[in-house]
């Protein structure tokens, strides 16, 4: 491992002064109690992420502390069997390489000398393979403690058996000692083959230190703040002052109706009572079951979040959240799916998407999200509706934080709602209640949509014509008839 850490010390000597690049700790991986109190301690410090090696005893302890904490973990150890979230593997699998390797060289008969901490995987692969292939396999683990007399043991007692050829998958350190014997017994003649499966650890090192830094490099040219200011469960950011009982929360939003809107009577109101809508009330109860307070505010550009292309940067409610400028923001997602066609059929808004609809007199079809499409059919002058059935299910979200503390309540508190069927009845109040279309409820109740003479005319038209045609035939057979 002195390999790599001379790679290490050689990138931070040349990293140009990059202020997120310094060694924190080093520790042997081996011991678990003593990695396990370096960890707690770095973690302490506010570290970023973490580069390292693990071997069976310490990768389990690593991983988790990573899950945990949500911290990257970068490591050109031997890659696992299953995908760990926040682990970045830089060493490829061996397995399928091995086994190309000895497939084309048609070693029917060799010996794999192979880490106890790391060669299982290929192991297994191989003796499958051996199986299949007829194979001769003579497996042999070399442990941490394997010293240059048991390496030089190994080697005469391969060479008793006219063992010639050799697959070592073992770390550098051990590879150098292995060849050191091979040279020294004169194993390394013609006649002796040899696949060396780990010669890169270094290079690995080398790129993974890269691939850090560059992502810090590429955050700061984003302007995003990776610094601990205070987030959620960071206790000692936070000043002492005398917080008022429960959470405040404030919960960045999107003027839209029926989801937020001002009442008429919001110049004359203050804080959350200025606001009304489906997820006013829903914040409202929300905040009933997880009990925190929470403040209400229109996001500044007004904008439901995306990322602009020229600036790298978000806006909307989504960059409210990224920037660190709100802890939850509730948003609509509308998805739209349109054909090109001369003029655009693409609008900017909902609204201007509507009023193309009435303006074109039936020319215009508008793809919206079917919650919206419902409420507008409710509003006047109701002269639009629904043509067919939904193209797919998307549905809404209440996004917090990466790592927040309230995304678990938040989301007990939304089942719990769902099962007592309140969103439900939210939605019948603010659709359908309001409407002023339909029978649903307000002022509409009076105005229930009936068939008049108009509508049915020409089933009297043709029923008269077919009586005078009918009386003309009778007059024309009585004449024919006298």
């Amino acid at each position: 491992m002195s390999g790599s850490y001379t790679v290490i010390d050689w990138l931070l000597s040349n990293s140009k002064g990059s202020a997120f690049m310094h060694v924190s700790a080093r520790s042997h991986r081996t011991f678990v109690f003593v990695l396990v109190c370096a960890v707690c301690s770095q973690f302490s410090r506010g570290v970023y992420a973490i580069f390292g090696f693990y071997d069976k005893k310490s990768m389990n302890t690593l991983t988790s502390f990573c899950g945990a904490l949500h911290t990257s973990f970068v490591t050109p150890s031997y890659p696992t069997d299953n995908e760990v979230q926040f682990v970045i593997q830089m060493r490829p699998a061996l397995r399928g390489s091995v086994l190309s390797l000895l497939t084309h060289y048609k070693w029917q008969k060799f010996v794999y000398l192979y880490d106890t901490d790391r060669g299982f995987s290929i192991l297994q692969a191989i003796m499958e393979a051996a199986v299949a292939n007829n194979w001769q396999v003579t497996a042999r683990s070399v442990s941490v403690g394997t010293d240059a007399a048991e390496f030089k043991r190994i080697i005469e007692e391969m060479d008793r058996r006219q063992e010639k050829r050799f697959v070592i998958d073992c770390e550098v350190d051990r590879i150098n000692t292995i060849l050191e014997q091979v040279v020294a017994l004169g194993k390394n003649s013609r006649g002796y083959h040899y696949i060396l499966a780990n010669l890169y650890t270094s290079a690995l090192t080398h790129d993974a230190i890269l691939v850090i830094a560059e992502a810090f490099r590429y955050l700061r040219r984003q302007r995003v703040d990776v610094s601990r200011r205070g987030s959620a469960g960071d206790c000692l950011a936070n000043p002492a002052v005398p917080w008022s009982q429960g959470i405040d929360i404030e919960r960045a939003l999107k003027t839209e109706a029926p989801y937020v809107m001002y009442k008429k009577s919001s110049m004359h109101l203050e804080g959350n009572d200025r606001y009304e809508g489906y997820c006013v009330d829903l914040a409202s109860e929300i905040a009933k079951h997880v009990g925190i307070k929470y403040k209400l505010s229109i996001v500044m550009d007004g904008k439901y979040g995306a990322r602009d292309p020229e600036t790298k940067t978000w806006n909307g409610m989504v960059g409210e959240l990224v920037y660190g400028r709100s802890k939850i923001a509730v948003y609509e997602k509308m998805w739209s799916y349109m054909k090109s066609a001369e003029p655009s059929v693409f609008v900017k808004t909902t609204p201007d998407g509507v009023a193309r609809v009435r303006k074109s007199k039936g020319k215009f079809a508008f793809l919206l999200e079917s919650t919206m499409n419902e409420y507008i059919e409710q509003r006047k002058p109701c002269d639009t509706m629904k043509v067919g059935g939904n193209l797919d299910s998307k549905g809404y979200g209440i996004a917090t934080p990466k790592g927040s503390a309230l995304r678990n309540a938040v989301n007990l508190a939304v089942l719990k709602l769902n099962e007592q069927g309140l969103l439900d009845k939210l939605k019948n109040k603010w659709w359908y209640d309001k409407g002023e279309c339909g029978s649903g409820g307000g002022d509409s109740k009076d105005k229930t949509s009936a068939l008049s003479l108009s509508n049915v005319a020409g089933v009297f038209y043709i029923l008269v014509g077919g009586l005078g045609l009918a009386m003309m035939v009778a007059l024309i057979e009585f004449c024919y008839k006298v």
